[in-house]
């Protein structure tokens, strides 16, 4: 049924978008200090769509249908025109449930349908976020990007409203235990298989390349998963019935490519794009395999669709919860892919001829969206290019430390041009930035790094903090480098910290450029000091030297001291403790060594952010 299919694709990404919105201002509007409160909140709002199946049953599937399609809609419109963080937070909320309750409804008796719409929904939000250079619709708000969701929720709107008036859907019981593997699912894409962030990183590649891998593993995913659903469809060529995914074997080999893909990308540096392509792609299979139909059967453990549904999304909710207090540890996209894939081998090795898919609908929307993946990375390896880098610095330098909040303001809105606007209007040759991000979901899943560095026409160099290489320190200059070094502490409280050099090419010789970001709980002064000592054993004692950041630390602290002791001067001791941070401390420096004469030293007083940026301008000695 078509305009089921379009309708599951639709929804599912206006629900990727808004699941993204909600989670990051879950951080913010909550504060992420609050992780019980956070966590309470997140598993709430996913637990709602469980009592989908008590609203089926006392208003019918048609009313809940509609009013699930409108309140999906309304909620995802406001969310793109309403700039409000709380306002946004419960908005995303709703949409998540409304989605939920629309297609725990269509999987009662549509499943080959929501499958293959799925499906299309996380290709199309990959094509959106490469077409956009990783910026999600609502975040960064504009007329190309209202027109797109206008023209999203048009098409879901219109599906809806021919789903609502078709004849009454049967009732299935097909065995819905599979999925569950469908939140699991939804977790490695947000974290790994739609993560344009760690395809650059660990790539270590530009932003195009990382586009044209990612577009052709989704495009591979789409084609293995078309021709395993239609090989059935009578009339199908013998080599299309060949590929059908059926029993114990069919599904194993899946796993074993599945999994060697995923050891490869993390173990092997020289086959990490390949890998990637049959990671992503088998993530797609087994995603289909998981929420395919299935031969009926006598054994259906547990209950039905609803109840699986929402198991699965919980565990989506725990892994993301996990990996992001844990800062990034790779194994939970290995504990999401192993979920998926057993979800995927109890439906694959019971399915038999499950799919009653038209093959000419399933090539017009499979082909649309493959095009679009084409047209839209394509497009960017064409015109892409990086910031040049000029001259070197002449004797005066004016220096930018700013703890940026990933794009955050204090009253917690969401303006990465903003903060750009920030630091472009000071026209530094040094910016030294903390809390930016490459693509963590927390932080709205942009790739910061690629976005300023691009916005201000600088190159960038980004120094990890977390374990997946997406969160830490940033510093981007026109002058050239010569050398980059990153170290991350082995020391921590809280989330994982790190320091990254760069020596920026001036006329009088080398100037050492250093970015920090301490640890913050007010009880972490001695992983603080532990931290200090690693900075200055990488600082090694190069001269000229700035090291700047944010050392949540006050001057009178035991950590400024053990700095101003390794022979560093704090210029900013003239602002008389001019406040940097919300709550009203000094705890944002910009040390130098000698070598440098500092003129000038001012916080200014623009809350783009939660932290002042410190602005410093001096003059090096001949």
């Amino acid at each position: 049924m078509p305009f089921v299919i379009m309708l599951a694709a639709t929804a599912t990404v206006l629900m990727l978008e808004a699941t993204r919105v909600f989670v990051a201002y879950l951080v913010f509007v909550i504060d992420q200090s609050q992780r019980v409160e956070i966590a309470t909140i997140a598993f709430g709002a996913f637990v709602v769509i469980a009592f989908g199946g008590i609203l089926r049953r006392l208003v019918g599937w048609r009313l809940l249908v509609g009013a699930s399609a409108i309140g999906l809609a309304a909620a995802r419109l406001t969310i793109q025109f309403w700039q409000v963080a709380e306002a946004r937070l419960v908005l995303g909320g709703l949409v998540i449930v409304c989605w939920g309750w629309l297609l725990t409804t269509l999987l009662q008796s549509r499943r080959d349908d929501v499958a293959l719409g799925v499906l299309l929904g996380l290709a199309l939000d990959v094509a959106i976020r490469i077409g956009f250079e990783t910026v999600d619709l609502p975040w960064m708000p504009g007329l190309t990007a209202h027109l797109a969701t206008g023209a999203l929720v048009m098409v879901f709107a219109v599906s809806a409203l021919m789903v609502a008036r078709c004849d009454n859907l049967p009732v299935g019981n097909a065995p819905a235990l599979s999925l569950i593997a469908v939140g699991p699912g939804f977790a490695v894409f947000h974290l790994m298989t739609g993560n344009l962030g760690i395809a650059q990183t660990t790539l270590d590649t530009d932003f195009p390349t990382a586009a044209g891998v990612l577009a052709i593993g989704t495009i591979l995913g789409l084609l293995v998963s078309g021709m395993m659903t239609t090989s059935s469809v009578a009339g199908s060529r013998s080599w299309l019935r060949s590929m059908r995914v059926e029993g114990p074997v069919s599904v194993f080999i899946l796993a074993a490519i599945g999994a060697l893909g995923l050891w490869l990308f993390w173990q092997a540096p020289d086959m990490t794009a390949i890998a990637l392509i049959f990671g992503v792609a088998g993530s797609y299979v087994l995603m289909a395999l998981a929420l395919l139909g299935s031969e009926p059967s006598r054994w259906r453990p547990g209950g039905g669709v609803t109840l699986w549904f929402t198991a699965g999304l919980m565990l989506h909710v725990a892994l993301l919860f996990a990996y992001y207090t844990a800062t990034g540890p790779p194994i939970m996209i290995i504990v999401g892919w192993v979920l998926l894939l057993a979800g995927a081998f109890v439906n694959g090795t019971r399915a038999k001829a499950a799919s009653a898919w038209q093959f000419s609908s399933l090539r017009v929307w499979f082909s649309l969206v493959m095009v679009l993946l084409v047209i839209v990375s394509g497009w960017h390896a064409i015109t892409w290019s990086k910031p040049d880098v000029g001259d070197p610095l002449s004797g005066d330098v004016t220096v930018v430390t700013y703890n940026i909040q990933a794009g955050f303001s204090l009253d917690n809105r969401y303006d990465l041009e903003k903060t750009a606007e920030t630091i472009a209007s000071h026209n530094p040759d040094i910016v030294i930035l903390q809390e930016i991000s490459r693509g963590w979901m927390v932080l709205t899943s942009i790739d910061e790094v690629l976005w300023l560095s691009q916005r201000l026409d600088m190159p960038i160099y980004f120094g990890a903090a977390s374990d997946d290489n997406l969160w830490g320190n940033a510093i981007l200059t026109r002058a050239p480098v010569t050398s980059e070094t990153v170290r991350k502490f082995t020391s921590t409280e809280n989330f994982k910290r790190s320091v990254i050099g760069v020596a920026v090419e001036t006329e009088s010789g080398p100037l050492w450029a250093f970015g920090t970001h301490l640890d913050n709980p007010n009880n972490a002064s001695e992983v603080r000091l532990e931290q200090v000592e690693q900075l200055l054993t990488f600082w090694n004692g190069r001269n000229p030297a700035i090291i700047a950041g944010d050392f949540n630390a006050t001057p009178d602290s035991d950590v400024i001291q053990r700095l101003r002791e390794a022979g560093f001067d704090d210029p900013g001791e003239r602002l008389n403790d001019a406040p940097t941070s919300k709550d009203r401390r000094r705890i944002d420096f910009i040390f130098t060594t000698a070598g440098l004469d500092v003129t000038e030293v001012v916080v200014v007083e623009r809350w783009t952010s939660d932290h002042l940026p410190v602005i410093a301008r001096m003059t090096i000695r001949e």
